[in-house]
């Protein structure tokens, strides 16, 4: 027998205590690896401590509240009935609300939030699209002179991530919306850095 016959005789044995030669079936490989597996889960679990955040038992300063439509529906236009409904539920643990858009139905949210007590700040999405760059930043300015409880506008959130706009044009965006805006203004560092 030559090494190679030797070699290919061993596959699918084992050899035991006694040297004799013995087939381990796969199944039973497959249950003893399983096992092992098991075993080790059991064992990373108990030695991991798991953590459950503490409850919150006060109101919330502010809620980042974005509602996204199904892309299915055709129509990209979140319901007032919707908004009213959410805008509901936040009111009973927080005392503002953040936008990200000020479109796409999200227009009625100053409105509802003030029938709730709500303090707004109106996110400006700005994309690569100029057009409705332009309608966000006028529907944001509009409502922010028509509704007392927005107490600030937050322009193009995640724009520079996205790379749809450098600093340099973002920042020529965020002057032009503070010299026509009757609140404060501010990108997303910009309220990082007041929070």
């Amino acid at each position: 027998m030559t090494k190679s016959d030797e070699g290919a005789s061993y596959e699918g044995w084992i050899r035991t205590a006694s040297g004799r030669q013995q087939n381990l079936p796969i199944a039973t490989v497959l249950l003893i690896l399983c096992l092992v597996a098991g075993l080790h889960l059991v064992f990373w679990r108990l030695a991991e401590p798991s953590s459950v955040a503490a409850p919150v038992d006060a109101e919330l300063a502010s809620v980042s509240y974005n509602r996204f439509v199904s892309p299915s529906s055709g129509d990209r236009t979140v319901s007032e009935a919707r908004i009213r409904t959410d805008l509901t539920a936040i009111a009973k643990q927080a005392k503002a609300v953040r936008t990200y858009a000020s479109t796409q139905g999200l227009e009625r949210v100053p409105e509802i939030a003030a029938e709730l007590g709500l303090a707004v700040t109106l996110g400006i999405w700005i994309d690569k699209d100029e057009a409705r760059n332009q309608r966000e930043i006028e529907s944001a300015l509009d409502l922010a002179r028509r509704n007392r409880n927005v107490t600030r506008l937050v322009v193009g959130n995640e724009t520079i991530f996205r790379h749809e706009h450098t600093a340099a044009e973002l920042a020529e965006i965020v002057r032009r919306v503070k010299r026509d805006s009757p609140v404060a203004v501010g990108d997303r560092r910009q309220l990082e850095d007041i929070s």
